[in-house]
């Protein structure tokens, strides 16, 4: 069983929301496809204005910014990531490393462990 989880942030790094989701049998890339699409969403549903979307599938990030051809097998997610980022007054979707990512990781599993009202089950 597949597992994602995303954590938003305002323009000063504070935890603003962490997500967790299981998504069934399917890849990692379209598991990662999918956790950026419902940061996104989330992202929008609390008027967040400007965003930094960040992910450390390059794949994905290439795919997401028109720069490699887009896999087949999260071209729907891709399209509909896509279609939402024009909603944002402005915003960047790049790759930061998994070592970068490990910090995100620590910070939703303490928002995940808590009893805070931030953390948002999708």
């Amino acid at each position: 069983m597949a597992s994602g989880r995303g954590i938003i942030r305002d323009d000063k790094c504070m935890f603003m929301v962490a997500f967790s989701n299981l998504y069934g049998c399917m890849s990692s890339l379209k598991v990662e496809a999918h956790v950026m699409l419902a940061g996104i969403k989330m992202a929008l549903d609390h008027a967040i204005q400007r965003a930094q979307i960040e992910a450390d599938s390059a794949i994905l990030i290439m795919a997401v910014n028109r720069k490699s051809k887009l896999p087949w097998r999260i071209a729907q997610v891709v399209w509909e990531i896509q279609s939402l980022l024009p909603w944002f007054s402005s915003g960047s979707v790049v790759h930061i490393f998994r070592e970068v990512n490990s910090l995100v990781d620590c910070l939703i599993n303490l928002a995940l462990d808590s009893d805070d009202s931030n953390f948002l089950p999708m």
